[in-house]
């Protein structure tokens, strides 16, 4: 019984530990956004992620290249040396994330990138450059966070199902 009570209660709680953040799966769409947010500089391109560099694409008219691993966003640029227009927008847009995208962290060796470039919403992530210069060798990492549900919840709900589990178990045998 109690051997049975800790089998439903593991598996109750393995969606906490599997409900890890990853892109790898993800139909995603990736697109060059200029001058604007909502127009297309570059053809968009539409992929399933998958890990490693299977999936990496060169992208921005041959600027960049973009990688999509399990939690980060990889954009390294390959130009040697690229002005991009300060327009209202310029920059790269990757929508169709699978997940509610909590929190976008970059790491850059762009003079003047700061997170304050990045937006994210439900199911997107967007980089805006506008007005920047590139060069070969330019990076943007971007790690990418959902929000995990609380283990508490998923811990009181277990044992109440064990509960009641038990007591059928236990009514079974008296009558």
């Amino acid at each position: 019984m109690i051997k049975n009570f800790f089998l439903i209660l593991l598996l109750m709680i393995s969606p906490i530990f599997l409900n890890a953040a990853s892109l790898v799966g993800d139909t995603v769409t990736i697109r060059h956004a200029y001058p604007s947010l909502t127009e297309t500089w570059d053809a968009p391109e539409t992929f399933t992620v998958q890990a490693g560099t299977a999936d990496r694409i060169l992208f921005g008219n041959g600027h960049y290249y973009v990688n999509i691993e399990a939690d980060r966003i990889l954009i390294d640029f390959i130009s040697q040396s690229a002005g991009w227009s300060p327009s209202e927008w310029n920059g790269l847009v990757v929508t169709g994330i699978d997940f509610s995208v909590t929190s976008v962290t970059t790491t850059s060796n762009w003079a003047g990138w700061s997170n304050s470039r990045v937006s994210f919403g439900a199911d997107y992530v967007y980089f805006n450059w506008q007005g920047m210069s590139s060069v070969s060798g330019t990076y943007i990492y971007a790690d990418v966070q959902q929000q995990i549900p609380e283990p508490a919840s998923y811990i009181l709900i277990s044992m109440l199902l064990c509960g009641i589990f038990s007591i059928k178990k236990y009514k079974s045998c008296l009558f």
